[in-house]
């Protein structure tokens, strides 16, 4: 090989090098901008900001932000002592019936937590939407957090009677009973299915000493 040849080969060498350096150096610090990024999703999570909020922020759809970011959020906080003594007294939801009010429920809480309140207002009976009009339940929302800060997760619902009682069967009305794991304390939320399988009414008290049967 000529002095030339290998000046070339040298140069050609140096300059990959040179690229992969750089390219390694890009990746770097584009995890660090992705995991600052996460972070910064997840602490905006933790004082109450909505997946649509953050949706709109990253330009992304909801479900789009919720499926990227959605460990280390108000769900993966960690557990808080003092289960309240009647939580155990419902029903387990394990019969067809009790587990569609279960769902009901937590996702009307869900809707609620979120802010989509139109959502939240389709799952209501015709007589509950009259009572739980848009601005009640979006006063809600909002002074929900005020009062007990963020809330981090939703414990499983249980299921009772209208008098509180564990149901015998499946029959509706059927009240599930959610408690609220939140930074400040644990709301407790009672959440009425009547007999037409939609949401009869809704109320969520600051803890369980401000709960009493029957409803």
């Amino acid at each position: 090989m000529t002095d030339a040849g290998a000046a070339d080969h040298t140069a050609a060498v140096d300059a990959v090098r040179r690229a992969l350096a750089s390219r390694e150096a890009a990746l770097a610090a584009g995890a660090r901008a992705e995991q600052e990024l996460v972070d910064a999703v997840h602490a905006a999570r933790r004082v109450g900001l909505s997946w649509q909020q953050l949706a709109d922020l990253l330009g992304v759809t909801r479900q789009a932000a919720a499926q990227r970011f959605g460990g280390g959020g108000p769900t993966d906080a960690p557990p808080v002592p003092g289960r309240s003594p009647m939580y155990d007294h419902g029903g387990p939801v394990d019969d067809p019936v009790g587990d569609r009010v279960g769902r009901l429920a937590t996702t009307a809480l869900e809707r609620l937590l979120e802010h989509d309140i139109a959502t939240l207002r389709r799952l209501l009976s015709s007589t509950a939407r009259r009572q739980l009009t848009h601005q009640v339940l979006s006063e809600l929302a909002e002074e929900l957090p005020d009062a007990v800060g963020p809330v981090w997760r939703l414990e499983p619902p249980t299921t009772h009677t209208p008098e509180g009682a564990v149901p015998a069967t499946g029959a509706l009305p059927l009240i599930a009973r959610i408690e609220l794991v939140a930074e400040h304390g644990r709301p407790v939320a009672h959440v009425l299915v009547g007999r037409a399988g939609s949401i009869a009414g809704l109320s969520i008290r600051p803890s369980d000493a401000h709960e009493s049967w029957p409803l």
